[in-house]
């Protein structure tokens, strides 16, 4: 799972610390008070919230450096098939 980024996001992390949250986080999802898909909804969120966030250019910035990665990766891919 990816706690480090949920707790980066967390605005409590500035006062409490991230390896404080990050800890009670799996403590509270091991010990049943939160459900694992509870938490995945609310990460699921945070991804939504920051994506309808961006502006226009910020998100074709994205997009094209997504697309430039893609294309390295098959450029690559076909140089070791030879």
């Amino acid at each position: 799972m990816q706690f480090r980024l949920f707790i980066k996001r967390c605005s409590l992390s500035l006062f409490l610390g991230e390896d404080f949250l990050l800890s009670r986080a799996l403590k509270v999802l091991a010990s049943g008070e939160l459900d694992e898909r509870r938490l995945l909804n609310y990460q699921k969120l945070l991804r939504e919230q920051e994506r309808n966030g961006l502006s226009l250019a910020e998100r074709r910035a994205g997009e094209r450096e997504f697309a430039r990665g893609v294309q390295r990766a098959m450029t690559n891919k076909q140089a070791r098939r030879g």
